[in-house]
């Protein structure tokens, strides 16, 4: 067996796609060398796993070459050649689905050839085309681009300076402009909204750079405003976007996030689109922002509104993620119990589960039904679920250690939760794919749970003054995990135990 850089590839192609490599490699505009042609026949007999004992270099050879004495150099060059038309074919299957760059390819050819009928034709096809789809940075740069083409087309073939001519020169110029303004604006929304929440959830600081210059120098509140009186035809959807700004930019003003949310839920227009995919995504962002920051957690009845709207429009799916966010799964899943929503979180369960990636979707659902069966108090059925989750695939290992320690708790199991203390600071400690301040909750939570066992097992006489300690420390602690959880436990230990 030897390893290749083209197998990592052949091995993520369908049937009709290894047919279409063939049929791709036997074309003489995109090859030459039959070899490769023969080689990837040869090859089918591996396909889809090329990791087999009997594929050697020596095998290869000899199916390719014949008599000829062995060259590893030769196997080299051959499968050089080969990952590269390999990669041309992937280029080429996805340039065929690409209807916009096809045509401006084709423009650029016709413009070389002199063809200014048939480009202006093509120039108005396109457009068509640009102004059916819905509103995104890449459409924005497409209609700047195709502004340009329209522009270079009128100079080279449109010579007579009449008034007419001149005024369609300086409105492609205009409109090339308003794209460009209009592509700025988003990007920079939605650039930064992703740049700061990076920053912020994985507490990291950056030093000033161009782009945080910019983006601080850059007024978009006032651009926005001043826009509006301003029709093009984005300009509704740019109208969400300056409430989306206002909402976020004054998170203490109710009014602006009710405005916000209004107008994105009762657009009849949005149903269906990215763009309204992206807005339910900052009304989730909004609500998540404001319950952490606030001890009601007003916002959490909201919240779940919203994500009945995500699940009900299929928000969860998209061309180039076919499973539901494993993190999103789980937040809807707690959000339903700490709303003591168990029935509807059972159907949630059943209902979309299956969206989930193989790979973990039972281990979720033996997860999540632990975590219904523990927050209704049975504890038993909890712990029998969580043990069936497969630990080492399963990516929510803190969870499955809180939810476990917690379960042996209830079930007074106490010489266990010991054991799982340590193991637990010991995985900790080691665990280098969490960063330091995240930890700190968790790192206090085994240290209240370890206080706990401590009086438990304590035959002193001050055990009023060790439960008051105990309860003032979980009441001080900023980074605390369960800490209503932890403050009932300790609440719960009579003074005469």
């Amino acid at each position: 067996m030897f390893k290749a850089k083209a197998f990592e590839i052949l091995e993520t192609l369908t049937e009709k796609e290894y047919s279409l490599f063939k049929d791709y490699l036997e074309s003489p505009f995109f090859n030459s060398n039959q070899r490769l042609v023969k080689l990837l026949v040869f090859l089918k007999q591996f396909y889809p796993e090329f990791n087999q004992d009997e594929l050697t270099r020596e095998l290869v050879h000899k199916e390719i070459y014949g008599k000829i004495k062995f060259s590893d150099a030769k196997i080299r060059v051959l499968f050089s050649e080969f990952n590269e038309k390999l990669e041309n074919f992937m280029s080429q299957i996805s340039y065929e689905t690409k209807f916009v760059e096809k045509k401006f390819n084709l423009i650029e050819q016709l413009d070389k050839r002199k063809l200014g009928k048939r480009e202006e034709e093509v120039l108005e096809k396109l457009e068509d085309e640009l102004k059916s789809q819905e509103l995104n940075l890449d459409l924005l740069l497409n209609l700047m681009r195709l502004e340009s083409e329209r522009f270079n087309y009128q100079l080279n073939h449109k010579f007579l300076s009449t008034v007419k001519n001149i005024r369609s020169d300086i409105y492609c110029l205009i409109k090339r402009g308003e794209y460009f303004v209009q592509f700025i604006i988003l990007d920079v929304l939605k650039s930064t909204d992703i740049l700061y929440k990076y920053i912020k959830y994985n507490d990291q600081k950056i030093d000033d750079t161009m782009l945080i210059k910019f983006i601080s120098t850059l007024d978009i509140k006032k651009i926005l405003k001043d826009i509006q009186g301003f029709k093009s035809e984005y300009s509704d959807v740019l109208t969400i976007y300056y409430k989306f700004y206002l909402a976020f930019s004054e998170l203490d003003n109710h009014k602006f996030y009710l405005d916000f949310k209004n107008t994105v839920l009762k657009d009849q227009s949005l149903k269906g689109t990215e763009i309204k995919k992206f807005f339910i995504a900052k009304l989730i962002d909004y609500c998540i922002t404001k319950n952490t920051y606030s001890i009601k957690r007003a916002y959490e009845n909201d919240l779940f509104d919203i994500y009945n709207v995500y699940l009900r429009e299929e928000m969860y799916l998209s061309p180039r993620n076919q499973f539901f966010y494993p993190d999103l799964f789980r937040n809807i899943v707690f959000l339903a119990l700490r709303l003591k929503k168990f029935d509807w979180c059972r159907e949630f369960i059943d209902g979309y589960s299956h969206t989930l990636h193989p790979e973990i979707r039972q281990s979720m659902v033996n997860y999540s039904m632990s975590q219904i069966l523990f927050r209704e108090g049975d504890f038993e059925n909890s712990l029998i679920y969580l043990n069936k989750v497969k630990f080492d695939a399963f990516i929510f290992k803190y969870d499955v250690r809180n939810l476990s320690l917690m379960l042996n708790y209830e079930l007074k199991n106490y010489d266990i939760v010991e054991m799982q203390i340590d193991a637990y600071r010991h995985f900790i400690k080691y665990d280098q794919n969490t960063q330091d301040f995240k930890k700190v909750g968790v790192n206090n939570f085994i240290k209240v749970i370890n206080s706990l066992l401590l009086m438990l097992s304590s035959i002193s006489n001050d055990l009023d003054f060790q439960k008051n300690k105990i309860l003032k420390e979980i009441n001080s602690l900023p980074e605390l995990h369960f800490r209503s959880w932890l403050k009932r436990k300790a609440e719960e230990i009579p003074v005469n135990a």
